[in-house]
């Protein structure tokens, strides 16, 4: 057993320790000194996982109710993003504008200069884990708001709206490095296996899985390509070339640059969760670089939360109404 470097040969075991050292003399004091970085790893949840931090404080992993679900409810993927991080954790906080701007390019419903276009309510509040978001259609300006409750959980999760059928889907916005991201995808009932129906859709990229060029994690659907696919649709109008409104979120995201220069940017109203975001992950950095570790690292059932809607009275913050705060700390 062990790893083998391909390019010097040496093998290591799982603790970085030296097993064979080929082309070496016996005695050669590289066997007491020859080390490599060894991460303890989990198989949870269908994923591999792996703490890069020192291994003498090990965090939690987080408890998603996904990771306890049979392995038949739920759906995982993965797919390269060409921006940093941030920026697909903001584009799965602004679902709103993402679906306005489908819908104005497509037709589907009111368009953006339309005067009876419902107008959307985002709210954040902090938690231990990150945010609870609420995001509100008024639709006629008289009956209960009907509020759409998702979370981002610190430090790169973001969640959807769960669907008429109760199934959730959620994304985590991986790292590679300051200007690309690995995103895992993961679509699940919490209830019964996932249909054929639903896996075929998954499979055509109607969801949140975006379908890879071969052999690779590249979307098909990229920035070399116009976000088209092919070339016979590179002058289609931009947001129809996407099989899923996720996917538009995810092009958004990236042609606005690998890093975006956000000392220009001009925020709006409904922008209140993708700033709260930015806040708490700055004052967790600055809290880190004092001494204070982030106190949701040894709580990971603090990340049993789902999506769920929920009707407020008109009048009433939605983020303070009992029927959303419920969700805060919901069991599931």
């Amino acid at each position: 057993g062990g790893l083998r470097c391909a390019q010097c040969a040496w093998k290591f075991d799982v603790e970085g320790n030296i097993l064979d050292l080929p082309m070496e003399p016996e005695d050669s004091p590289l066997w007491k000194e020859a080390t490599a970085p060894a991460f303890k790893i989990r198989d949870y949840g269908g994923l591999v996982w792996a703490y890069v931090g020192p291994q003498d404080d090990v965090p939690d992993l987080p408890e998603f109710e996904w990771t306890r679900v049979p392995a038949d409810q739920r759906y995982l993927s993965r797919f390269a993003v060409e921006c940093n991080y941030m920026q697909g954790v903001e584009g799965g906080l602004d679902a709103a504008r993402v679906n306005a701007l489908a819908a104005a390019e497509t037709g589907e419903v009111a368009s953006l200069g339309d005067d009876d276009e419902p107008a959307h309510t985002v709210r954040a509040m902090a938690t231990d884990y990150g945010l609870i978001v609420g995001t509100a259609l008024d639709a006629d300006g008289e009956a209960p708001l009907d509020v759409q409750v998702t979370h981002w959980l610190m430090p790169f999760y973001t969640t959807a709206p769960a669907d008429r059928k109760g199934v959730l889907e959620g994304v985590a916005w991986v790292p590679i490095d300051d200007e690309s991201t690995m995103a895992f995808a993961v679509t699940y009932d919490p209830k019964r296996p996932l249909s054929k129906r639903l896996l075929a859709d998954i499979r055509r990229g109607k969801r949140i899985h975006p379908q890879l060029a071969e052999g690779t994690f590249r979307r098909k659907r990229n920035k070399d390509n116009g976000y088209s696919g092919s070339a016979k649709s590179t002058f289609a109008p931009f947001a129809s070339r996407f099989t899923s409104t996720f996917e538009l979120a995810v092009a958004c995201q990236e042609t606005m640059g690998t890093i975006v220069d956000r000392s220009a940017e001009t925020l709006g109203a409904n922008d209140a969760a993708v700033e709260s975001a930015r806040k708490l992950l700055m004052t967790a950095a600055v809290d880190l670089m004092e001494g204070t570790v982030p106190v949701i690292l040894h709580h990971g059932e603090a990340y049993r939360v789902r999506s769920y809607a929920a009707t407020v009275e008109r009048g009433k913050r939605f983020d303070e109404d009992e029927s959303v705060r419920a969700g805060v700390a919901a069991q599931v």
